[in-house]
């Protein structure tokens, strides 16, 4: 099973200026600090400090994760 190589990738802040409508640099930080939750590494690269993003894959993880966004909200919640 031949694949090609993915070569789609883009710096987060060229991403998140691309599709601003969909990802802020916020909200991709956050699905990456809860990666092990999300799947978020599916998507990204890291090359020491450096992180890119495959719009491909990224895009692919969406439909195959149409995860409910209450779960998945990075918004600061409450605690009692």
């Amino acid at each position: 099973m031949d694949k090609e190589p993915l070569n789609d990738f883009m710096s987060l802040k060229e991403f998140c200026k691309k599709y601003s409508t969909l990802a802020s640099m916020g909200r991709i930080r956050w699905l990456l600090f809860k990666s092990s939750e999300t799947g978020a590494d599916f998507f990204v690269r890291r090359i020491g400090r450096k992180i890119l993003v495959s719009p491909t894959l990224f895009f692919q993880w969406i439909e195959e994760n149409k995860f409910n966004q209450q779960e998945f909200s990075y918004e600061k919640t409450t605690t009692s």
